[in-house]
C-alpha cells in the first residue's frame, strides 16, 4: 500500500497546516479528506491487484485526481504566479535533456498536475477508454456487492478484448473501436480453448455470452460518457459457425425434452427438498432459480386457481419483467407445493438453504448429478423440463399467449402484454395447464 500511496504523491502524512491554530483548524478538514481518499483508493487498487484485475489508474482518473490536487494546493487565495511556481517545482525534480533542455521521464501524475495548474478547472478530460467503461459499469451496477459471479464474467470477457486487440483496456478508447476490432474479438473467442476441455474450444454459447457482456459494457460507456456520435461495433455482430449457420440457429438442438422414463427415474433418486423442487419444476415449467427462491407467501394453495407467484424479492431476482407471473399448480405440482409448505413450518422461504447469490446454480448442480445417472445425452439437462412443459402445452392446443404467460416469455403483442387483468390471465393459464397435463 505504501508504494501505491507514493504513486499518488504521498511521501508522508505530515504537513504544515498554518502558522496559527485558526489557520490549522481551517486547513485540516481538506487535508484529512485528501488523505482518506488516498487511503481508500490505495486499498481498492491493492484489492484489485490481489484479485488479478488491472489496478492501473486510467488517464481520466489521474486527470480527476490532478484537478482535485491543484485545487487543494492552490487554495482560494493563490496569486497569479503561484501555478507557474508549482509547475517549476515539479519539473525541477526531473533531469533535463542536454540537447533541447526538456525534462525527461515526467510521470503521468505530474504531467496531468502540470496541465491542471496551467489550464485550470477547464482542462478537458481525456477520452474515455474501455477500462473507464468497465469500472463505471461495475460501480453503477453494484457488481462488487454480492454479485461475484457477474463481476467475474464481466472482467473475464473484457480481459479477452485486451488479448484480442493486443492492448490493455486503458489504452483502448471507446471512440476508437471499429467493426474490425469487434470481429477480431469474436474470432479470438471462437479460437480459445475451453478451460479443462482437453483441447475443446469455447462453446458458441460461451462466446455469445462474452460478446453480450462486452456489448453491454461498451454501450453503457457510450451512453454514460455522452459519446453521441460513437456507435457500438459489437451490435448485431454475427457469430458465424463452421457450417455457416446463423447465430442461434441450433439453439433448440442444445436442449431436448426429457423422456418420461428419465423424469420418473431421476425423481426416484431424489430425496427431501431436491425431490420437491424436481416435482415443482416438472409440473410448472419454472426456471430453477424461480423455484429455489420461493417464499411461503408466494404459494397460493387456497386460491380458486391455485398457483405460485414468481416475483422479484431480496432473496432472488427474476430474469426479466415477463418472468414476474402467476404459475398454476396442477396435479402433482400442487401436492409438492403443499408438502413443501408443510415442511417449511412457517419459515419465510420454502428452501432456505438455496436462498443465496448462487442458490439456483447449487440446485441445478445437485440435480444434474442425479440426472446424469439416468441419461448421458448432453441435450438432457434440468432446464429440459421447461421444454417438456412447452411441448405439453403446444400438443394440447394452448395458445401462444397462454404459453408465454405460463413459461414467462415476453408477449410479442403489446395489447396482450399491457392490457387486461392479471386474474383473467391466471384463469386462462390455469385452464390451459389442466388441458396440457390431462387433469
Amino acid at each position: 500500500m505504501a508504494e501505491l500511496l507514493r504513486e499518488r504523491g504521498f511521501t508522508g502524512f505530515k504537513k504544515v497546516l498554518g502558522s496559527t491554530q485558526q489557520e490549522a483548524l481551517s486547513a485540516y478538514p481538506a487535508h484529512h479528506a485528501r488523505i482518506e481518499r488516498a487511503i481508500k483508493e490505495a486499498r481498492r487498487l491493492l484489492a484489485a491487484q490481489r484479485a488479478g484485475i488491472s489496478a492501473i489508474r486510467t488517464d481520466r482518473e489521474i486527470h480527476a485526481d490532478a484537478l482535485l490536487w491543484a485545487r487543494e494546493v492552490l487554495g482560494e487565495d493563490a496569486g497569479e504566479d503561484e501555478p507557474g511556481i508549482l509547475v517549476d517545482s515539479i519539473l525541477s525534480r526531473y533531469p533535463v535533456d542536454p540537447e533541447d533542455g526538456q525534462p525527461l521521464g515526467v510521470s503521468r501524475d505530474d504531467q496531468f498536475r502540470i496541465k491542471a495548474l496551467s489550464v485550470g478547472a477547464d482542462a478537458p478530460p481525456p477520452p474515455p477508454t474501455v477500462e473507464d467503461a468497465r469500472r463505471l459499469y461495475v460501480a453503477e451496477k453494484k457488481l462488487d456487492e454480492g454479485q461475484k459471479v457477474a463481476r467475474q464474467g464481466i472482467d473475464r470477457a473484457l480481459s479477452r478484448v485486451a488479448q484480442a486487440l493486443g492492448k490493455p483496456l486503458h489504452e483502448i478508447t471507446l471512440a476508437s473501436l471499429r467493426r474490425e476490432d469487434a470481429r477480431k474479438v469474436r474470432d479470438h473467442l471462437l479460437s480459445m480453448d475451453r478451460k479443462g476441455g482437453n483441447g475443446e474450444k469455447l462453446s458458441k454459447g460461451s462466446v455469445q455470452r462474452d460478446i453480450n457482456r462486452i456489448k453491454a459494457v461498451v454501450s453503457f460507456g457510450i451512453r454514460e460518457f455522452d459519446l453521441h456520435e460513437v456507435k457500438n461495433p459489437f451490435d448485431r455482430l454475427p457469430l458465424i459457425t463452421e457450417t455457416g449457420e446463423a447465430p442461434g440457429a441450433s439453439a433448440k438442438a442444445k436442449r431436448e425434452p426429457l423422456p418420461e422414463s428419465v423424469i420418473r427415474a431421476t425423481r426416484a433418486r431424489l430425496n427431501g427438498d431436491l425431490r420437491l423442487i424436481w416435482r415443482l419444476l416438472a409440473g410448472t415449467g419454472c426456471r430453477v432459480s424461480e423455484i429455489a427462491g420461493l417464499r411461503g407467501e408466494d404459494v397460493r394453495l387456497g386460491d380458486e386457481f391455485p398457483h405460485i407467484k414468481v416475483a422479484w424479492h431480496e432473496g432472488r431476482r427474476v430474469k426479466t419483467a415477463s418472468s414476474i407471473r402467476a404459475v398454476p399448480l396442477i396435479g402433482d405440482a400442487f401436492e409438492a407445493a403443499k408438502e413443501a409448505l408443510s415442511a417449511a413450518q412457517g419459515a419465510a422461504y420454502l428452501f432456505p438453504q438455496y436462498v443465496h447469490a448462487r442458490g439456483g446454480d447449487a440446485v441445478s448442480g445437485a440435480l444434474m448429478k442425479h440426472l446424469r445417472k439416468e441419461t448421458t445425452d448432453k441435450r438432457h439437462v434440468v432446464h429440459s423440463l421447461r421444454h417438456n412443459l412447452t411441448d405439453a402445452l403446444r400438443l394440447a392446443g394452448v395458445s401462444k399467449t397462454d404459453e408465454d404467460a405460463i413459461i414467462g416469455h415476453a408477449a410479442p403483442d403489446v395489447a396482450v402484454a399491457h392490457y387486461g387483468s392479471e386474474r383473467a390471465v391466471l384463469q386462462m393459464a390455469y385452464e390451459a395447464m389442466k388441458r396440457a397435463l390431462g387433469e
